[in-house]
């Protein structure tokens, strides 16, 4: 142990060691050295050894004198603390090891998820070019909105006697995408329609935000984001055959990475459906029908036959307020407000050419919905905007 007071110690413990440590030949330090550091001071040599050994004369006594008035109580009390101290001193071990294993883990998990989006983009296969629209340039523009996929996902929720209110899984997100699909066709035909915009308002998986989500996940998220990918953008390729096609998407709160232990919203840039999007616009990107769009913010935002519409993916507490909050945020004139996450349609008409348009959820009715009793069934939203009018025609499409 060094000669220099610790600093748990008193100035009392620290001039007893400095005296027992020279007296042993620990310290070698001479007598003007060790007054100096005992008290302060600085006296001369043969003053300073004769009052050294007046104090090594006392230490026998002043062990004894401790003795005597050590009782059981300050025994006891001194051991507290000294179990106490070392019961602090473990806990900060286990706290370290534990944030350094989590850490680890969480590190590791990222490493994979780049690793396997990576591989996936360098095994993407190009699907087969449609041939090129022309677009009619007519006055009306068409919306498809698509939201809440939670893709992975399997749901059997039954009624109160026993029959299935609503069952999910990868088939039947596929059955009811190509019903979609063919709806979707069905009406740009009714609607002269050529062109038209689809918004993915988030949630494409089931994510992990909550631990027993584990128990309805059929893949992993990455897994899920890899397929999920490659069927959207096989889905998107069919969808062209018939009009020309600008995907928008946005990030929803169930495809939230949530690295290193961090929770909702600390890292809002870092969400899964970013990753989707890349993979999805990487397949799609020899199609000449589609162009895949980028947002400047984590929301859609464009022009819808001469229309300001903003896409979000819904987690508004008041839609009409939002559609005014985010108007003076960003000093534009928000017509239409879109969003998905409540798992319902409910449009709501705010005046002359402006409104929100709230869309259903692919997935149905879930624990979640039942929890909340909030209940709906599967579906999508179009609509169709006219230059000048704004929107004239809204299709809500069951998907069940």
């Amino acid at each position: 142990m060094e000669h220099y007071k610790q600093p748990t110690e008193s100035d009392y413990d620290y001039i007893i060691r400095l005296i027992e440590g020279k007296s042993n030949g620990i310290y070698d330090i001479d007598y003007v050295e060790l007054f100096k550091l005992a008290f302060g001071i600085e006296i001369s040599s043969d003053e300073a050894r004769k009052r050294y050994y007046g104090l090594k004369m006392l230490l026998p006594y002043l062990d004894k004198e401790k003795t005597i008035n050590i009782n059981d109580d300050n025994i006891l009390q001194e051991l507290e603390t000294k179990k106490c101290e070392l019961q602090k001193e473990k806990i900060k071990v286990q706290t370290e090891k534990a944030v350094l294993s989590q850490l680890l883990r969480e590190s590791a998990r990222f490493e994979l998820f780049t690793e396997r989006a990576i591989q996936a983009i360098k095994e993407i296969q190009p699907l087969p070019s449609p041939i090129k629209i022309i677009n009619n340039k007519n006055k009306t523009e068409g919306l498809l909105c698509i939201s809440d996929a939670h893709f992975g996902k399997e749901i059997l929720i039954k009624g109160l006697k026993g029959e299935i209110i609503n069952e999910y899984n990868e088939d039947i997100f596929k059955q009811r995408m190509y019903k979609l699909l063919d709806k979707t066709i069905e009406i740009c035909k009714k609607e002269n329609l050529t062109e038209i915009h689809i918004m993915n308002l988030g949630d494409e998986l089931d994510g992990l935000i909550h631990l027993g989500q584990l128990v309805n996940l059929k893949y992993g998220v990455v897994e899920s984001a890899i397929k999920y990918s490659y069927f959207i953008a096989t889905w998107l390729n069919l969808l062209s055959n018939n009009v020309k096609i600008k995907f928008y998407s946005t990030c929803g709160n169930h495809t939230d990475l949530r690295l290193l232990g961090t929770k909702k919203g600390e890292l809002p840039h870092e969400n899964i459906s970013k990753v989707i999007f890349v993979l999805t616009k990487e397949i799609l990107k020899d199609n000449p029908n589609i162009e895949c769009m980028e947002n400047e913010t984590e929301m859609i935002y464009t022009q819808i036959a001469g229309f300001n519409v903003l896409g979000t993916h819904g987690e508004e507490k008041d839609v009409q307020q939002s559609i005014r909050d985010y108007s003076y945020m960003y000093n534009e004139d928000i017509s239409y407000l879109v969003t998905g996450h409540k798992h319902h349609a409910n449009s709501i008409n705010l005046g002359v050419s402006k409104g929100t348009i709230g869309v259903g959820s692919i997935c149905g009715l879930d624990d979640f919905s039942l929890k909340i009793k909030k209940i709906s069934e599967a579906s999508s939203t179009f609509v169709v905007f006219e230059e000048c009018v704004g929107k004239t025609i809204e299709y809500n499409i069951s998907l069940n």
